[in-house]
C-alpha cells in the first residue's frame, strides 16, 4: 500500500489540483519532518462543532454582562440584554483574532491551550461568515 502525503514540493507544482482534490478528501502535505492536513472549511466545521451559549445576567445597577465557560474571560457589557450579547459577539472576536495572531503563544498556555481548535473554528467561520451569529446562542 503506498502512502497519501504528497511532497511539498509537487503540491506547490500543482497547486490548484492540490485544493480540487482538497474538496473531495483530506489531501495530506509532508514537508521535512511535519505532515499537514488540508481540508475544506465544510469539513473541519463538521469536525470541530461549535455553539457558544452565553448567559446573560443582570447585575445590580440593572445593567447586564454575560457569562460564558469556553471563554470564560470574554464578557460582554451592555444596558441591555441585546447589547451585553453584541458586546460580547465583539470581544470574542477580537480574542479570537489576537489569539490567532499569537497563536504559538496561546495554544501552549494554561487555561488557553484547550481553546485552540474552538479558535480556529471561530476564526474559520468569521472568515466565510462575516459574522459568529449563528455559532452563539443566548440562554
Amino acid at each position: 500500500m503506498s502512502g497519501v502525503s504528497h511532497p511539498a514540493t509537487k503540491v506547490r507544482q500543482e497547486f490548484a489540483d492540490f485544493l480540487d482534490d482538497a474538496r473531495l478528501r483530506p489531501q495530506y502535505i509532508k514537508r521535512r519532518n511535519s505532515q499537514y492536513i488540508v481540508v475544506p472549511a465544510e469539513t473541519f466545521e463538521m469536525l470541530v462543532p461549535l455553539v457558544i451559549k452565553v448567559r446573560d445576567i443582570r447585575d445590580e445597577d440593572e445593567g447586564h454582562y454575560t457569562q460564558n465557560s469556553q471563554f470564560p474571560d470574554v464578557i460582554g457589557f451592555g444596558a441591555s440584554a441585546e447589547e451585553a450579547l453584541s458586546s460580547f459577539k465583539e470581544g470574542l472576536i477580537d480574542y479570537a483574532y489576537e489569539y490567532y495572531e499569537r497563536f504559538p503563544f496561546f495554544s501552549v498556555a494554561p487555561g488557553c491551550s484547550e481553546q485552540a481548535p474552538l479558535i480556529l473554528r471561530l476564526v474559520s467561520h468569521f472568515e466565510r461568515y462575516g459574522n459568529i451569529d449563528s455559532i452563539v446562542t443566548a440562554r
